[in-house]
């Protein structure tokens, strides 16, 4: 709450011409959502914001979207970018239904409808692998 305080008083303070943010390191806390939205309206003030990183270790996406709100984002050549954030993917339980000899017993509505495959397919069926985003 600080940081999004601080930057609301930088937005209104005419001596302040702009911020330096220091971001990724693993031992700090990740910035929230309004420190995002803090460093979004700053540059909106006609102020800059600069975010510095030694890397993008922590776990989750919070400080490199902060960083992406920035004017300009400073980091060394080889810096490490390892954020992780949301993932997806498919789980299919037939193979373990079969190896305790259960058999699931769904009525599939229609074959775009792929809610079922994951109780009875062993792997990704031809029409779902067509819809798919990858």
């Amino acid at each position: 709450m600080d940081i999004v305080l601080g930057l609301d008083a930088a937005q209104r303070d005419d001596r302040i011409k702009g911020v330096v943010v220091r971001l990724g390191s693993a031992n700090s806390p990740s910035p929230g959502r309004g420190d995002r939205r803090g460093a979004e309206a700053l540059p909106q003030s006609g102020k800059f914001v600069i975010a510095h990183a030694q890397g993008f270790e922590a776990p989750g996406l919070g400080d490199y979207l902060t960083a992406t709100a920035a004017n300009e984002i400073w980091m060394q050549p080889k810096t490490p970018f390892g954020a992780s954030g949301e993932g997806g993917g498919e789980v299919f339980l037939r193979g373990l239904f079969e190896k305790i000899q259960a058999e699931p017993q769904i009525a599939k509505r229609a074959d775009y409808k792929s809610a079922a495959d994951m109780y009875m397919e062993k792997n990704m069926s031809r029409q779902t692998a067509s819809r798919s985003p990858n």
